[in-house]
Order: structure tokens, then sequence, then C-alpha cells
């Protein structure tokens, strides 16, 4: 049975303040709890965006899960993948796209492959007898972590390997959203 806790409705609301460079300076788009200020293309390169805007969006075809816990299973992908794939696939795309050949740190490249292969087992395991992550409805997790993975594919990186990742990525990118951000991703 939920208790009050859980059925209690959080609203955000605008912080303001007397000057504008203030504003801006503390409330960058990313970090402000009531979402960005322009519409969206339901492409979100930060994943705090598109849980912040998914919160907000209760209709039934909505990307935000409808219960409690699928909604804990949600925010616990979406940090897995912040904080435990972006690192690795940012080190990569910033080697392999920033920086010259003559400086590259390959190093660094394979270590940050080597890293990656227990989360895309994770990841892997996870998707073994689903289509998506929390459900068989593609929801904010799924966008979440798939908009991490896009930074895999525009560096190259193979993880064919991994077949339940590959099916489940593929299918992510071929969401009309998803192909508008392929289409941004790799110009």
């Amino acid at each position: 049975m939920a208790s009050a806790a859980d059925r209690q409705e959080v609203r955000w609301q605008r912080e303001t303040t007397t000057r504008p460079s203030e504003d801006r300076d503390r409330n960058r788009e990313a970090d402000r709890p009531d979402g960005p200020r322009e519409p969206s293309l339901g492409i979100h390169a930060n994943p705090r965006s598109a849980l912040q805007l998914g919160a907000r969006d209760r209709s039934e075809d909505a990307l935000w899960p409808t219960r409690i816990a699928d909604e804990a299973r949600a925010l616990q992908w979406t940090l897995w993948a912040t904080n435990g794939l972006e690192p690795l696939l940012s080190t990569i795309a910033f080697q392999l796209n920033r920086v010259s050949e003559a400086e590259r740190d390959h190093t660094a490249i394979e270590a940050a492959k080597e890293s990656l292969l227990g989360p895309l087992d994770v990841l892997d395991n996870a998707l073994k007898e689903t289509a998506n992550l929390i459900s068989s409805e593609f929801c904010v997790a799924d966008l979440n972590v798939a908009s991490v993975l896009v930074s895999a594919a525009t560096t190259g990186y193979d993880f064919s390997n991994y077949k339940n990742v590959t099916r489940w990525f593929q299918s992510a990118l071929r969401r009309p959203a998803g192909r508008r951000a392929t289409k941004m991703a790799l110009g």
C-alpha cells in the first residue's frame, strides 16, 4: 500500500531573482527543476532534462513510468548511465574527436574501453528477456540510457558483441526522436 508520501505531488516553482544576470548564473538550463525554457524536440543530451520534463507529463502515452517503483528504476538507470557509462564514453569521444593524433592518449582510450565491458554486460543482461529497460513500453529510462550510448556510436565504438544492447539501441534509434537525434549527432 502506498504511503501518504508516495501519493504526495511535488510541484516545482520557478525561482525569481531581482537581477537577470543572477538568474542566468544560478539557473543554467540543465539545472532548472522546471526544465528548459524553450520547447523541446523530445531529444535530450542531458538525461536530467528528460527526467524533469517526463515527470511533468503524466498522460497515458508519456515516457514517464506510472508506478512509483518504475519511477525509481528510471532514476536508477539514468544515474547508472550518467555515472557509469557517460564518463567513459566522454573520454573516448574527447580523445578521438578533440585531440590531435600526435597528442592522443591511447592508454586512456583503451582503459575506458576496458572499463565499459562491465557496464555493457549489466545492460545486456538487463535486456535479455525484455524489449526495454523497465517494461514492454519505451520510457524515460530507455531514452536516457540510449542518449548516452549515442556518443559510443559517434566514436565508432563497437558494442555488437552485446546482442541485446544492439537490438535495443537500434530500436531506440528507429523511433522518430531517435532518428532526429542521430541526424543531429552524425550530421
